[in-house]
């Protein structure tokens, strides 16, 4: 069954997400850049809802990983697809605490 855009965007949305700007400006880096990550193949995964792209927190906090790997390795480009699938598996903390049902790290007290 397809879920409607609507559901998307809430699910989206309470996992929390950015749009290609926003993702741009916490990067410190300009769209140019991050359409060619993209073309070339290491930019972040993107959601799509319609015409909207957003990338979601935890997609945003992959691709930080995968760029300090790759530092690590003095790679300047995309990760071998060996080093991605293993980091593909590695959940952030706050995923994990939200699996848990414990409260983030991240949100603040009532």
């Amino acid at each position: 069954m397809n879920e409607q855009p609507a559901s998307l965007w809430a699910r989206l949305a309470a996992l929390g997400s950015k749009t290609v700007t926003e993702f741009c400006r916490a990067e410190k880096i300009s769209r140019s850049q991050y359409y060619a990550m993209k073309r070339d193949g290491w930019g972040p995964d993107e959601a799509w809802i319609g015409r909207l792209v957003r990338i979601t927190d935890e997609s945003h906090w992959r691709w930080q990983r995968q760029r300090e790997r790759a530092a690590e390795l003095g790679i300047r480009g995309p990760l071998p697809a060996h080093e991605v699938e293993a980091l593909r598996h590695v959940l952030p903390a706050y995923l994990v605490a939200a699996l848990r049902g414990a409260p983030s790290a991240c949100e603040q007290p009532p």
